[in-house]
Formats: C-alpha cells, structure tokens, sequence
C-alpha cells in the first residue's frame, strides 16, 4: 500500500514595495527558519509557492528562485512540487497571443531547468488569466494545452493545471475532463 507522505505548501517571496515602477519581490528572510520548523514538526516534504508577483519578471526573480532553491536543498526537505503565480504578465499559460505564449514557455522552460536538479515531482500551475471572455475561451483552452504540452518537454516532472474557480477554463467537470483528454502531457490537480 501507498502511504501518502505528509507535505505542506510555504511560500518563499515576499513584497518590499514599489520602486523605479516595478514590484520587487525578495526571498523572505525568514523562510529557512519556516523550513527548519517545518522540519522539526516532522514533516519531510513542501510545495515551494515561489509568489515572485504577477508582474515581476527578469534577473531579479531568476536570483531569488535559485537562492529559494538553495534554502529548500539545504534543509534537508524533499521538493514535491514548485506551485507559480498566475497573472497577466508572465505567468498566463493561456495567453491568446501566440508570441507572448512562446516567451512564456522560454521564461518556465528556464525555470524548470534551475530546479529540476532538485527533482520536485511536479509542476503547478493555474489555467490562465480570470480575465478571459467567453468567445475568448476556445483560442485560451488550446493556448493551454499547447502550452502545458511544450513545457513538458523541459523536464521529467509532472506540468499540473489546477482548477480555479473564478476563471472559465477550467472552473467546472466538463472542462477539467476536456482538457485532460486534449492534453498529451499535462495533468490536473483537484
């Protein structure tokens, strides 16, 4: 029999405000404190919520990332999954227009390749913007699956969607089901 390994979800970034018109987001000072009480509690594995913000994106998160990394591989815990943010700017793996979507998949594909070293058994994702109109939904659900199909290729760890209520891709049954059976690669988390 199977026994389910206890893990709990932390998140690593925290917000320092506006400046020179972008968010900047840094890896909470306190995180590998979180980490050792996590540990001690006697809990062997997280979900890293890397929240580097929805219109973050650059250098500066790819830094963070990989010291949030560092902090997971020293404490000893294992990595069951890396769960991103979901915003407009570089985290819509929906996104309807066909040359944001590929550099989104460029952004994730280097992001994966930092953090497969630690082997996480999966990625986490939300389907998309909640911004998403209704005769937009078709074009999106497709951009989805090619999208999470793509980002497949750069790693050995599950691409999960999670369904999310408030946006229409993915917010009842009938399109969960949909979208696994137009999936090659991706998979969904209830």
């Amino acid at each position: 029999m199977y026994k389910l390994e206890c893990s709990v979800s932390v998140g690593c970034t925290i917000s320092k405000g506006l400046k020179n018109c972008e968010f900047n987001y840094y890896v909470n000072p306190k995180f590998e404190d979180e980490l050792k009480q996590i540990k001690d509690a006697g809990i062997n594995a997280i979900e890293l919520f890397f929240g580097a913000g929805v219109y973050a994106r650059g250098d500066k998160i790819i830094k963070n990332f990989k010291k949030a990394l560092k902090i997971v591989k020293k404490s000893g815990l294992r990595l069951n999954s890396i769960h991103f943010p979901f915003g407009p700017a570089w985290a819509d793996l929906a996104c309807p227009y066909e040359e944001d979507r590929i550099e989104i998949v460029k952004w994730f594909g280097k992001m994966f390749k930092i953090s497969n070293k630690l082997k996480p058994v999966a990625y986490v994702f939300h389907p998309g913007a909640y911004n998403i109109k209704e005769e937009q939904r078709e074009l999106c659900m497709s951009q989805l699956v090619k999208t999470v199909d793509e980002l497949s290729t750069y790693t050995d760890s599950y691409v999960c969607v999670e369904n999310m209520v408030g946006g229409i891709l993915l917010n009842t049954l009938d399109k969960l089901l949909d979208y696994a059976q137009r999936t090659k690669k991706g998979y969904v988390i209830l």
